[in-house]
């Protein structure tokens, strides 16, 4: 879904109601912020346990939470055709 259609889709309800995310394992919270993010399209898309995508946690470019030579990791992904995209995040 990209940004335009949430807000199309978005303009057909009250402009008053509230909006809601999925909680962790049961009932919905409000979200804490909407934020652009770096992911690995399609990293887990095996995985019937996670999503889809992989965020890329990025502090200055510090890729740590890949381990060993993280960069190198993140280049060799994208060699192999993998897709590194910006998109919208709304977190609970």
């Amino acid at each position: 879904m990209k940004v335009k259609e949430l807000i199309a889709k978005l303009q057909e309800f009250n402009q008053e109601s509230e909006i809601m995310v999925n909680g962790y394992e049961g009932g919905v919270n409000s979200p804490s912020c909407i934020e652009e993010i770096q992911i690995m399209r399609d990293y887990y898309a095996d995985d019937i346990y996670s999503g889809n995508h992989r965020e890329i946690l990025t502090d200055d470019n510090d890729y740590s939470d890949f381990g060993i030579d993280d960069k190198e990791f993140i280049k060799s992904f994208t060699d192999e055709g993998g897709i590194i995209s910006k998109v919208i995040i709304i977190r609970r």
